[in-house]
């Protein structure tokens, strides 16, 4: 396990576990990214180069092989955790602490963070190395720290105002301007139509009657096929 205790990652081998502390918590950010309005710092060269391929590059080689998916992505560990999270109904990683379950170990792990009482969540931007409970309070400090220099895909739409770092989540938000429903379900003689992959694999479910969201409050057992009724049923015992 890492030593640095705001970290704490686990390892199957101490070379493996000293290659992670050396590149993550010994080297400094010297290594600086010279496309235009960025200047991102990172500690080896290969960083720099993830980081160019998943920014600046629109690049994709890697596609979902499931039938009627348009999914494409620039690495194989992207397109494993896509076809983990949008095409598997399979939850086999369980919470100990409150009986939870997930569809993979790393969303277990982020999970797990809620029953921490430490800050795990830590800013890797240049000189900043501040920590944070949850991802939402770490991304509300990027906007209002560090947003002058990221760089931001902004929605072209008159009076939008619409801004984000990923140039994919741009492309699915102009969707809300122009209409546009490229995913159609796929159930004979139904003809849906879903500005998102999730929203038609979610619609799809109720065809085939699949309720794969649970509720795991103690002694409740309701489960559904959407996403959304389950939000809407946690409200019940959140009153």
């Amino acid at each position: 396990m890492c030593p640095n205790p705001h970290c704490r990652k686990g390892f199957i081998s101490t070379p493996k576990l000293n290659k992670h502390f050396h590149a993550s918590h010994y080297l400094k950010r010297t290594i600086i990214c010279q496309e235009f309005n960025c200047g991102k710092g990172f500690r080896t060269k290969q960083e720099l180069k993830c980081h160019q391929n998943n920014l600046h590059s629109d690049y994709r080689p890697f596609e979902c092989s499931q039938k009627g998916c348009d999914f494409k992505c620039k690495t194989e560990g992207q397109l494993n955790s896509h076809t983990i999270h949008i095409h598997s109904d399979i939850y086999a990683f369980k919470c100990n602490e409150c009986e939870k379950t997930f569809k993979s170990q790393n969303s277990l792990n982020i999970h797990l963070r809620i029953h921490s009482t430490e800050d795990t969540f830590r800013c890797r931007y240049e000189g900043c190395n501040q920590w944070f409970k949850n991802v939402k309070r770490l991304r509300k400090h990027k906007i209002a720290v560090h947003s002058a220099h990221q760089t931001w895909y902004t929605c072209e739409w008159p009076a939008c105002g619409y801004r984000n770092e990923c140039s994919h989540k741009l492309k699915t938000h102009r969707r809300l301007h122009t209409g546009e429903r490229p995913f159609e379900c796929r159930w004979p003689a139904c003809g849906k139509r879903f500005r998102i992959l999730k929203g038609r694999l979610d619609h799809e479910r109720i065809h085939s009657n699949t309720k794969n969201y649970v509720c795991h409050w103690p002694g409740c057992g309701y489960r559904c096929v959407q996403s959304a009724n389950l939000t809407k049923h946690m409200k019940v015992h959140q009153k």
